[in-house]
């Protein structure tokens, strides 16, 4: 952009130095600047879906289609009528002596036929029609879509396409907002090759449900209450599952200052995409027990320096509040999560100026004061999509300079001192990833080949329309003369159940305890596992910790540089399975000449005014190198409550899921897992326009889908690929045939506008599909408005997407409520069965007989 100077020095101005509408500008007392008006100019308004069009339902169509029919049919049955009447005249009646002066002329005729006929005109279908919508007030009082957080129900906008909920096949999602709450949560971290989960938060939650039970129960005992009321109390406040005994639960909070005690032998997360995941045994808590037991270890002091990593690696503001509490202003949640979870391990950041950042560490043992340090921010290099780290560069109290990297694993390591090692072991971690996903695709083909529990459903009517059941299954046929509402419920559990175990994600058995467990020779049980909750206080307990602490780490294994990394790869390999955003963190200590050296060549690049991106991503690429490897980092970005179990329902129902998302590739893979869009044996097929094999991929895909040798497939392309998609007339044949036939497709780094395209591409040529789109923010708006039912949710971004859409919810988990209680609204005998009614609307089933 161009650059300024201040007292001889010449500083660069960059997006950093835009002050967008809205911001708050802090510890400044004077600002100078120019004012920029963007005007139509702004991404949103260009994006806008210029042409509306007014939205119909599709069963109006239908019929205003058969109204026609009829209309025709019964003018050309007066004609005929009339035609035949005048042939009767000239034949009969002339001759008729009784019939004189009763003939009427041809236009009295036609007309009388015409109102003889007029009752073939099904007018009162449009007065049916409309009294359909009356289900809407069903809706608008419905409390299952009554959101009590935010105190939003659901709100009706339209009122002409209620009967279309009831037909969406295919569902356009966005990310952000609707199915993440776009809060992140530091989840685990591998350091040293172990890995520990980090469930502190859960803890907490857990915890005080717990407490408020408790408050509860003493609070109808002290009403005199009988044992039954309370048993009842106990399920109506949702107690957590934790394992409990007597012991007060504050009794580890006060030994541990600023911990909760562990209050479970089990792990309170799972992971949404791999509930059947066991997961680390070890948790941050053992981690910071160790580092007090063993301050002078080889282990210790790598865990120590990584934490100290995720505390300085960042560019998150800190700020205290009139309480004493501190809270951070961050760039992105990612980054907020990493601060949040090294102050919750002792390493608070309490101050950052200009040049330093100030650490608040926590001391040796538990009783001793936090120790205060400074480091000095010489440098920092941005994170970029196409760089896809970040650095800072930063000189510590002894005087060392040491450059701190974070980013993607593909980034980091390339630019790691044992580069080759490490691909080498990240060859061998995904060779055993495919071996696992190879015998998961031949589970998962060998569970849809089964045949269903019951070949008969009775109505002759009943079909399956999904290829992949109507391969598998035979049609079927007429079965009993009827079906007895007696014999529904036992069809109803069989079927479920069937169909349950075909959607169920395949987990095939792997012995990777071997990854994480300290070293093969340690078989002592734990003491929290043997003795559940147990007193800290105790002294055999205290003992048992003691020892339990001394076998925890292999100090051998982490002096093995083969061993550190084949572990680490195989933790981050889990990790991303398992829908967490994985990092891994490098560094190197450089001395003062060789950064002196390269600060001229990076102050000149972010000064230069031509091709400065360039030239500072060249700058980073000479000092970024020859890294150690510090340790990996697990996020979560969390789902809304219930999303991927609606997302299950949904799929049952065969209908199709897009997810349409403005951000990076990865993050979009990573929520697909979470929310089991993707599945562990799922094919996930990438077409990038840079590798120039978009074609070759997309025919190959198609091929195998076609021949059934594909369980799960996934189809994942990015807006710049979608735009020379887009351009190319065969392409876009190709890609809208592989579309259609995958299970699911995620469209990353996507415009508004490209969405909107999506939907519109797909509401246009596959052939009597119903769309609905939702999404939270503005720039869902085209997408909503272009699909035949646009569908908005009230959420952190605002309400433009709420007030614009045809209905308005609250969390993504109501969608499923309000299209399978409109389809089963719209069950009627004379209609043909789809498979996904048959689960939905199974008491309504239990009502028909064969016709």
């Amino acid at each position: 952009m161009g650059g300024s100077q201040y007292d001889g020095e010449t500083l660069p101005l960059t997006t950093n130095e835009i002050v967008f509408r809205g911001s708050t500008l802090r510890n400044t007392d004077t600002a100078i600047g120019m004012i920029i008006n963007s005007g139509e100019e702004c991404k949103i308004r260009m994006n806008a879906n210029k042409s509306l069009r007014i939205k119909t339902p599709a069963m109006q169509t239908i019929s205003n289609k058969i109204v026609v029919m009829l209309v025709f049919f019964v003018i050309l049955l007066s004609l005929f009528c009339t035609i035949a009447y005048q042939i009767w005249t000239n034949n009969i009646e002339n001759d008729s002596w009784y019939l004189e002066g009763a003939h009427l002329n041809f236009s009295f005729i036609i007309v009388g036929f015409i109102i003889l006929y007029n009752t073939l005109i099904p007018l009162s279908l449009y007065v049916s029609l409309e009294i359909i919508k009356v289900g809407m007030f069903l809706l608008l009082k419905d409390v299952d879509m009554y959101d009590p957080v935010s105190d939003t129900p659901m709100v009706c906008n339209t009122t002409t396409i209620l009967e279309n909920l009831g037909q969406v096949d295919y569902v356009f999602s966005d990310k952000t907002g609707t199915l993440t709450d776009n809060v992140m949560r530091f989840r685990k971290l591998s350091v040293a090759g172990y890995a520990w989960l980090h469930d502190v938060d859960l803890q907490k939650e857990a915890a005080e449900k717990l407490v408020l039970a408790e408050k509860l129960e003493k609070k109808d005992k002290g009403k005199g209450k009988v044992i039954a009321k309370k048993s009842s109390m106990r399920k109506k406040t949702h107690r957590p599952a934790i394992a409990r005994n007597d012991t007060d639960l504050t009794a580890g909070t006060t030994e541990r200052p600023g911990y909760l005690r562990r209050i479970s032998t089990t792990s309170i997360w799972k992971s949404s995409a791999r509930p059947a995941k066991a997961q680390p045994e070890f948790r941050t808590e053992d981690l910071l027990k160790y580092i007090q037991h063993k301050p002078h270890s080889i282990f210790t002091k790598k865990a120590k320096f990584f934490l100290l990593s995720l505390a300085l690696c960042h560019t998150c503001l800190p700020e205290v509040k009139e309480d004493g509490e501190v809270e951070f202003q961050a760039a992105s949640p990612d980054e907020l999560a990493l601060v949040r979870a090294a102050q919750e391990c002792g390493y608070l950041v309490i101050d950052r100026a200009a040049r330093t950042i100030t650490l608040s560490i926590r001391g040796a043992t538990e009783s001793a004061e936090p120790i205060t340090e400074t480091y000095e921010i010489l440098d920092v290099i941005e994170f970029s999509s196409k760089r896809k780290r970040m650095s800072i560069i930063v000189r510590f109290p002894n005087g060392k300079i040491c450059i701190l990297c974070k980013g993607a694993d593909s980034a980091i390591l390339p630019r790691l001192k044992l580069a080759s090692l490490a691909q080498q072991k990240v060859g061998e971690v995904h060779r055993r990833a495919n071996k696992r996903k190879s015998m998961e695709v031949e589970e998962a083909l060998r569970r849809m080949s089964e045949s269903s529990p019951r070949n008969s459903f009775s109505r002759p009517s009943i079909t399956l329309s999904r290829p992949s059941m109507a391969r598998s299954r035979k049609s079927i046929g007429a079965g009993r003369p009827s079906m007895a509402s007696s014999r529904m419920p036992s069809i109803r559990d069989e079927l479920d159940s069937w169909l349950t175990r075909r959607e169920t994600d395949v987990e095939m058995a792997d012995d990777l305890s071997v990854y994480y467990t300290p070293r093969h020779s340690t078989a002592t049980p734990r003491p929290s596992m043997a003795l559940g909750r147990v007193s800290y206080a105790s002294t055999d307990a205290a003992s048992w910790q003691e020892d339990y602490i001394d076998d925890l780490i292999d100090e051998g294994l982490v002096l093995d540089d083969s061993a550190v990394f084949e572990r680490c790869f195989q933790h981050t390999n889990d990790f991303a399975s398992e829908g967490l955003r994985t990092l891994l963190f490098g560094y190197r200590f450089i001395d003062e000449q060789e950064y002196v050296g390269w600060k001229k060549v990076y102050l000149d690049a972010t000064t230069s005014l031509v091709d400065r991106q360039i030239l500072i991503e060249n700058a980073g690429e000479i000092i970024e190198q020859n890294f150690d490897l510090a340790g990996a980092t697990a996020i979560e970005d969390k789902l809304q409550q219930g999303v991927p179990e609606t997302i299950d329902k949904l799929r049952r129902a065969n209908i199709k899921i897009w997810m349409l998302t403005g951000d990076k590739r990865e993050t979009a893979i990573n929520i697909a897992h979470s929310a089991r869009l993707c599945k562990n044996y799922s094919e996930v097929v990438i077409l990038d326009s840079t590798t120039g094999e978009v074609e070759q991929r997309m025919a190959t895909t198609l091929l195998d889908i076609s021949k059934g040798s594909v369980a799960h497939s996934v189809v994942v392309v990015d807006g710049h690929t979608l735009t020379e998609i887009d351009a190319d007339e065969t392409l876009s044949a190709l890609f809208f045939d592989l579309a259609v036939v995958a299970d699911s497709v995620i469209c990353c780094r996507a415009s508004p506008s490209q969405k909107a395209g999506l939907v519109k591409t797909i509401r246009t040529k596959v052939n009597k599909s119903l769309t609905l789109a939702i999404g939270d923010g503005a720039n869902d708006i085209a997408m909503i408005q272009e699909a035949h039912v646009g569908v908005g949710i009230s959420g952190k971004e605002g309400l433009q997407a709420a007030r614009i859409s045809d209905y308005s919810i609250a969390q993504f988990r109501f969608l499923q409520k309000l299209l399978f209680c409109a389809r089963k609204m719209e069950l009627c005998p004379d209609r043909q069965i789809h498979p996904r009614h048959i689960l939905e609307g199974a008491d309504v089933l239990s009502g028909y007989s064969t016709v």
